[in-house]
């Protein structure tokens, strides 16, 4: 995150026309743009504005997701049942995703909520919306609202993290694949409207395919010739075996309440294609379907060929990305309402809360992996400063301060100091005190290397000498 940081203050700090900024830039540009009309200067409190607006888009937008899925699901769904079963996914959505990496094991949120990924939400709202289209058959000018807001998120999903424009392409795929007839009559009925939605689409396809989105070619394009066609199956089988045993992060991606889902979903469909047979329709078949296959997108990482074309398109070290595509977050709450429908929502609230301590429970002692409850255990530590928090407190920060100012008082020379400091301080010296630094964003482990070897002739070199009462400090791997 503190690269992210370092990019927001790049932008709050220098002024850019909107039509200059780059992809990845548009994330922090917007967010430096706010902190510099607001006059947010401080490190920290930039830091927790981020984190809580992105997390309660995250909230609002998997709420909205949610219930617009379950209400076509269950069409004589009652609103109080709908509210708390969107309330259950949720909660479920932000337990459910996490992964491992240097050294952490941490829920989605806690990885990626400072940070330009939360387009992964903006895929998500723009899904909802064309359900919302396609299956409710809303008047002309809420479809031509909704359209819009699609094309809006669209483009900020191209121009702040382009990749993951494929997750709304695949989800279009579906959509289109199992509603055909549905679709086929709204291109009847607003045919100038499906054209520009083609056009479109086209146009965004042909942008994520064509345009440098990830800072280099995806290796598909390697294949698509006559020459090489012949190598690209075998290619695909290599790069997805790579992606399988190297990249997937299976690991600590799957838990415990993943598999769960996956087997109830399956057991629901068994049951309710037995009603239908029975000429009793208890749910909507053809979204089921739709949930069932998109729930599915989490084997994505861990099958060779899905892997395999996932690696094509991106590389193999982006295929863990693909567990979060999944609409497994709603499975159990669609689940246990489906099988207690007839029963009190308080019936049902209760079940879902004891399903999802019972398998807490199986996580912590019985599962080999552990994982549904690392997830949960991140989220008790992100609370705990002492935990996961900013290693220096207020005062040794304040104590860095007075430190930097005597450095100023004794320094003879007419050039301004120029610091080299471990991490964690290297970071209160360029975010909180403005001052020159080295800096990198991965660890300043070479710090007294670079001193010796300063050649920076506008600077004095200071190496900032670290206060005996500072703890030992382990760097970020």
């Amino acid at each position: 995150m503190w690269y992210h940081l370092e990019r927001i203050e790049f932008y709050s700090s220098n002024s850019f026309s909107l039509f200059e900024i780059k992809n990845k830039e548009l994330w922090p540009y917007l967010w430096g743009s706010f902190f510099s009309l607001l006059h947010i200067d401080e490190l920290f409190t930039r830091t927790k504005i981020i984190h809580i607006s992105q997390s309660l888009i995250s909230f609002f937008i998997i709420y909205f997701t949610s219930s617009v899925i379950i209400r076509n699901l269950y069409k004589n769904i009652e609103p109080l049942s709908l509210k708390y079963l969107s309330l259950w996914s949720v909660f479920i959505w932000f337990t459910i995703y996490a992964t491992f990496s240097v050294s952490y094991h941490q829920v989605w949120i806690l990885w990626y909520s400072i940070n330009y990924q939360i387009t992964l939400l903006f895929f998500w709202y723009i899904i909802a919306l064309t359900l919302i289209i396609f299956l409710e058959n809303p008047p002309k000018q809420k479809i031509l609202f909704y359209l819009f807001q699609i094309f809006i998120f669209s483009i900020l999903i191209l121009w702040m993290h382009a990749s993951e424009f494929i997750y709304v392409l695949m989800y279009l795929f579906l959509i289109f694949t199992i509603y055909i007839k549905n679709i086929y009559s709204f291109l009847k009925k607003y045919y100038i409207l499906s054209i520009i939605i083609g056009v479109l689409i086209t146009c965004g396809f042909y942008y994520f395919i064509t345009g440098d989105y990830i800072y280099r070619k995806p290796p598909l394009f390697n294949y698509l010739h006559l020459d090489y066609i012949h190598q690209l199956y075998p290619e695909l089988l290599a790069m997805g075996n790579k992606a399988v045993n190297h990249y997937s992060r299976a690991s600590a991606s799957l838990n415990e309440l993943m598999f769960l889902s996956i087997v109830l979903l399956i057991l629901m469909g068994i049951h309710a294609i037995y009603k239908n047979y029975i000429h009793h329709k208890p749910i909507n078949f053809k979204l089921y379907f739709f949930l069932l296959i998109s729930a599915l997108f989490v084997y994505i990482p861990i099958n060779v060929i899905t892997a395999g074309i996932s690696s094509l398109l991106f590389a193999p070290t982006y295929v863990n990305r693909f567990y979060y595509t999944s609409s497994i977050f709603i499975v159990l709450p669609i689940v246990t309402y489906y099988f207690l429908s007839r029963k009190n929502i308080w019936i049902i609230n209760f079940v879902i809360g004891v399903t999802i301590v019972s398998t807490l429970l199986y996580s912590k002692h019985i599962s080999s992996s552990h994982n549904y409850y690392k997830n949960f255990h991140s989220i008790i530590q992100s609370f705990k400063r002492t935990a996961i928090g900013f290693n220096l407190s207020d005062n040794q920060i304040n104590v860095i301060g007075k430190k930097i100012k005597n450095y100023e008082k004794i320094n003879t020379f007419t050039k301004e100091n120029y610091y080299y400091a471990r991490d964690d301080i290297a970071l209160v010296i360029k975010f909180i005190y403005k001052k020159p630094v080295l800096w990198k964003h991965r660890g300043n482990h070479n710090y007294k290397k670079s001193f010796h070897q300063h050649n920076n002739t506008l600077f004095h070199p200071v190496l900032f000498e670290i206060p005996t009462t500072f703890s030992k400090y382990k760097r970020y791997k």
